[in-house]
């Protein structure tokens, strides 16, 4: 009856034994959180993954939390196999400009949302702009000619006079000089104001 008992309970003990080395645990580990696209437009969506795996002997669930900026965002449940490995990923979008923190327990990255940049010009804008700058590229044309018109008028009369200036007497002639050099500096500032509404209007070209 003793060696009964006796080998009954080593019995029992083995199957014991047994038993514990069947139950393993599962053992998670996290890879490296991303975002895609790292640069995001405002209400662009963004995608945030992380790869887990199991790297226990059993199978197991495991609970991700997303936080952005310290707040809770959202949490997901994942079961995996023993060996396994899975891509989880959670999605979210951000109307503010700026660099948002993420973090998927205890693992860290961040993304950044730039400001959305106006749409492009309609045909018809593009039209009305190019109206506009032939319109003021015309205007500064009629003006720098109005102003070498001038300038010509300018030195005509300084011609006139200077001629005068010779041929008259003591101290009329003074008078006349004087007079021609007049007309040949409004002459030299009618040409200048000529040559910078040409540069004005090449400017409106480009």
């Amino acid at each position: 009856m003793k060696g009964i008992l006796r080998y009954s309970t080593q019995f029992l003990a083995l199957v014991v034994l047994l038993a514990s080395f069947g139950c393993g645990s599962a053992r998670f580990v996290l890879g490296e959180v991303s975002a895609s696209p790292p640069e995001a437009k405002a209400g662009e969506l963004v995608t945030i993954s992380i790869p887990v795996s199991n790297a226990g002997d059993a199978e197991g669930t495991y609970a991700l939390t997303l936080i952005v900026d310290g707040a809770v965002q959202e949490t997901k449940d994942i079961t995996l196999n023993a060996g396994q490995t899975q891509n989880v990923a959670f999605s979210i979008r951000k109307m503010s400009v700026g660099t948002y923190a993420i973090d998927i327990n205890g693992k860290a990255a961040q993304f950044t949302v730039r400001s959305t940049p106006p749409p492009p010009p309609t045909d018809k804008l593009k039209e009305q702009q190019q109206l506009a700058d032939k319109a003021k590229r015309d205007f500064y044309y009629s003006l720098a000619k109005l102003y070498d018109d001038m300038a010509e008028q300018e030195l005509e009369l300084a011609r006139e006079t200077g001629e005068k200036a010779f041929h008259a007497p003591s101290p009329a002639w003074m008078d006349y000089w004087e007079t021609s050099l007049k007309h040949s500096r409004n002459a030299e500032a009618y040409r200048r104001q000529a040559r910078d509404y040409r540069s004005k209007a090449k400017r409106a070209s480009q």
